[in-house]
């Protein structure tokens, strides 16, 4: 579950295709995870693993989007690391770009 949080400053709105800057701040909560495999050998087997694999379950980060008219470049970082303390590498989740589309 996220909540962003942002500011949308549109360059020459009246444009049919207007640019845009959009700046932001997000933060979540993890519900649930799971694992699931799909296996072929000896018939079609599936399992799924419900567990918290040592994930944090709060994160919080920030976003910038990019765009003109419906197309945006967007970057993504989240200051909270993957896993909880001393459980894992220390990992933040970084992810980039192109959207299309009105949102």
């Amino acid at each position: 579950l996220t909540l962003p949080v942002a500011l949308r400053f549109d360059i020459n709105p009246k444009s049919k295709k207007p640019a845009h800057i959009t700046i932001g701040a997000h933060a979540g909560y993890r519900l649930t995870s799971f694992f699931k495999t799909v296996r072929f050998d000896e018939g079609k087997r599936k399992t799924k693993e419900r567990d918290d694999f040592l994930l944090n379950n709060f994160r919080y980060g920030a976003f910038v989007k990019i765009g003109y008219g419906k197309t945006s470049l967007f970057a993504n970082y989240v200051f909270t690391p993957l896993f909880r303390d001393k459980t894992g590498p220390e990992l933040n989740t970084f992810s980039f770009g192109l959207s299309f589309g009105s949102f």
